[in-house]
């Protein structure tokens, strides 16, 4: 099912281009740090946590934000309990994307323009891990890392390797994921899961290497990214789970062959609806793939049996 769309809350008295950061005048953040993610998005974990992704990619301009955050944190006694960090809905927190590089070695076509690189500055890896460790100490236990494209980041297998060594309030390991577009991930899949990574995800939109060519605008993509598939489940970096953008008029023919790349793959197959984040990349209903178009498309061909999930991401303006 789709999670409700929620719309952002947005702190009062903020203005000019940084509006939407937190810790502008008059936010929540400036009264209590700890409501940081509360203000970001009030919608449950799995929708909010592209809207977080947002904030770590402002570079430096968010970066005082944490910095002012930690040392507020260092205030506090070692001995007094820890709040864990809740939306206004009362729901705790758990889950935190963070976006360590806006590079990417792929340009897919509904994404970027490909006529513009990295937009946003990376920060240096050690203020990652600062991020990171503030939120562990509030209550977030998953950790998922993306991009860009993560793995072009020099230093992610030490990175991992560093974040494996926190502990959640509970005392256990975390929940450490990476999304990726696979095309490195052949070579890089044991060294991660050696680091503490647990699980990986892969952006695929096609199983036909040629559309696949036409999608990402990269020849040779669909053959590197099978075989970082196939790495990372011979690595043991499981569930390995297959994103695919649908568009209408563009890739829905690949839903049938997708669910057959699934069963024989042994991955968990997710159809996911194009989301226009950045370039000017505009969001129409005509593109959209519906859910029970999908569902009954599997199951024209007696696909029904597949671990298939449909995620329709609905952002509020």
């Amino acid at each position: 099912m789709a999670a409700p769309a929620v719309p952002l809350n947005r702190g009062r008295g903020c203005e000019g281009k940084h509006s939407r950061l937190p810790g502008c005048r008059g936010s929540p953040l400036e009264r209590e740090p700890t409501f940081l993610l509360g203000w970001l998005s009030a919608a449950p974990v799995c929708v909010f946590l592209p809207t977080l992704e947002l904030v770590i990619k402002v570079s430096r301009c968010s970066f005082l934000v944490f910095q002012e955050w930690e040392r507020n944190e260092k205030r506090v006694s070692r001995n007094e309990k820890r709040i864990r960090l809740k939306d206004q809905h009362g729901r705790s927190i758990t889950d935190l994307r963070i976006s360590i590089t806006d590079r990417c070695n792929y340009k897919c076509v509904y994404c970027r323009t490909g006529n513009e690189g990295a937009i946003y500055a990376d920060l240096a890896m050690s203020d990652y891990s600062r991020m990171v460790r503030l939120f562990v100490s509030q209550g977030v236990e998953k950790v998922r890392i993306t991009g860009g494209e993560p793995l072009l980041r020099h230093g992610v297998v030490d990175f991992v390797r560093e974040l494996a060594l926190l502990r959640t309030l509970d005392g256990k390991k975390l929940d450490l994921a990476i999304t990726t577009n696979g095309h490195l991930l052949a070579e890089m899949a044991q060294p991660l899961k050696d680091a503490g990574l647990t699980r990986v995800t892969v952006s695929m939109d096609a199983v036909d290497p040629a559309k696949f060519a036409r999608i990402t605008r990269i020849n040779n993509g669909y053959e590197n990214c099978l075989a970082g598939i196939r790495a990372a489940k011979a690595a043991g970096l499981e569930p390995v789970k297959v994103n695919c953008v649908l568009l209408r008029g563009f890739n829905e023919d690949q839903i049938v062959p997708f669910g057959k790349f699934a069963r024989e793959e042994g991955v968990v197959l997710r159809f996911i609806e194009f989301m226009p984040l950045e370039e000017d990349r505009s969001w129409k209903p005509e593109t959209v793939v519906p859910m029970d178009e999908i569902i009954g498309r599997l199951f024209s061909v007696g696909a029904g049996c597949l671990r298939a999930e449909v995620f329709e991401h609905i952002f509020s303006p």
